[in-house]
């Protein structure tokens, strides 16, 4: 036991058609390492909380920033014209100014490293689809300033990001079945 880590170990040991259990401890076991154990699961749990809803705000974001950006395409890219074309250039500008505000609700997440986190795949999930939205809306851009037609590009990346959003929601989804960390 000299070799193994602090914890509590289950030993089980069997001979003929007996077999026996025991918790072997290793370590000092007194008061100030439970306190510190507690501690470490309010701080475990607390972290928990601060991803689960930093996650389920920034899928909100993503939801609402993709049909504002899609609505103001829509109606601007009907017509090709200057008056469309300044109207775009200010919906454009005012939607990147708006998104970078609400998606820095998830921005400390991004800065971790992904060991640290309690949700790593909702995390980068979330940044997937995040990504895939801001080349939406460049490919968007692209479409209404350019005088040829690049409706490819801008459906793939459309399409590529409802992948990249169900993706998210999918895994909201397994967030949402999964236990807390034990307390």
């Amino acid at each position: 036991s000299e070799d193994l880590p602090y914890g509590d170990y289950k030993v089980s040991v069997q001979g003929g058609s007996l077999t026996s259990q025991t918790t072997l401890k290793v370590g000092v076991h007194d008061e100030l390492l439970k306190k510190k154990l507690s501690e470490h699961k309010v701080l475990l749990l607390a972290q928990e909380k601060k991803e689960r809803a930093a996650i389920l705000a920034g899928a909100k974001v993503l939801a609402q920033s993709n049909v504002s950006i899609s609505k103001s395409f829509a109606k601007l890219s009907k017509k090709r014209n200057e008056k469309n074309k300044k109207a775009w250039s200010q919906a454009i500008a005012s939607w990147k100014k708006d998104f970078s505000k609400k998606i820095a609700v998830v921005g400390w997440m991004e800065k971790q490293n992904p060991k640290t986190l309690i949700y790593p795949t909702a995390q980068a999930k979330l940044s997937q689809a995040k990504n895939k939205l801001v080349e939406v809306s460049r490919n968007f851009n692209a479409k209404i300033n350019s005088t040829r037609n690049i409706a490819s590009q801008t459906s793939q990346a459309s399409e590529e990001y409802k992948k990249a959003y169900q993706d998210l929601q999918t895994e909201l989804k397994n967030l949402d079945g999964r236990k807390s960390p034990a307390p």
